[in-house]
């Protein structure tokens, strides 16, 4: 199961230290497959993607031509990123969920861009963010905590951040009012939405015809009531 801990900083490797080719992200398991990250090296390297059973990858790149054999790899999808700070990298996030989430259930899925530290990171940390509910501080920090050379430039920080409002506002959205939490969890009590607007005549009548519900019906008790109402 993935870990949630609680934000620790994870420094940077400095950049004169070669990163590893590759790093996995999330462990596989019984019921998904893995998610690695890492960089060109190792999507070029078709023996080290057969031993780690991977069939789906993730290019996030416009600069590296990798193409595979479909019997090697099943799956390959390029995002042509940018590493510039300038760049719109939130628009391919849900793309990037999209891949991942998808080919996870049957395989291990490697994400990676030139060096694995910048864009590939990016979509990474966004996916953990949506598929885990995580904040984006406590994202990085499990992917740092990983790969410690991973180092969003500072314009995918940003974009990180406001990705992380969209997620909260879309989980407002998205959350059941009162009224259909109460028809879910107490359907026998046939919870039922109030009209915005009622008729006058409607909104008057509800009290006495509620009680008549539960109550025998006394036209002469009932009458003398809505005389006194009025």
């Amino acid at each position: 199961m993935f870990e949630n801990n609680s934000v620790k900083y994870v420094p940077s490797v400095p950049k004169i230290v070669d990163p590893e080719p590759i790093t996995c992200i999330i462990e596989p398991s019984e019921e998904e497959g893995g998610l690695y990250l890492g960089n060109l090296e190792a999507a070029n390297n078709i023996d080290l993607l057969r031993k780690l059973k991977i069939r789906a990858v993730l290019t996030a790149s416009q600069e590296t031509a990798v193409k595979y054999q479909e019997h090697v790899v099943h799956f390959h999808e390029i995002i042509m990123a940018h590493d510039k700070a300038d760049y719109d990298i939130i628009q391919h996030f849900e793309q990037a969920y999209e891949f991942i989430d998808r080919h996870r259930k049957y395989t291990n899925v490697f994400v990676h861009c030139f060096a694995g530290i910048s864009r590939s990171a990016s979509m990474v940390t966004a996916y953990l963010m949506k598929k885990y509910n995580l904040s984006f501080e406590k994202a990085l920090w499990n992917v740092k905590s990983k790969r410690r050379q991973v180092h969003p430039n500072v314009g995918f920080i940003r974009q990180l951040q406001k990705y992380e409002t969209v997620l909260k506002n879309q989980a407002i959205s998205n959350a059941p009012s009162r009224i259909q939490y109460q028809q879910q969890q107490f359907p026998q009590y046939g919870f039922v939405q109030q009209q915005t607007q009622q008729p006058i005549q409607q909104s008057i009548l509800t009290p006495f015809i509620q009680q008549s519900v539960l109550q025998p019906w006394n036209q002469s008790q009932r009458y003398d009531e809505l005389v006194q109402y009025y």
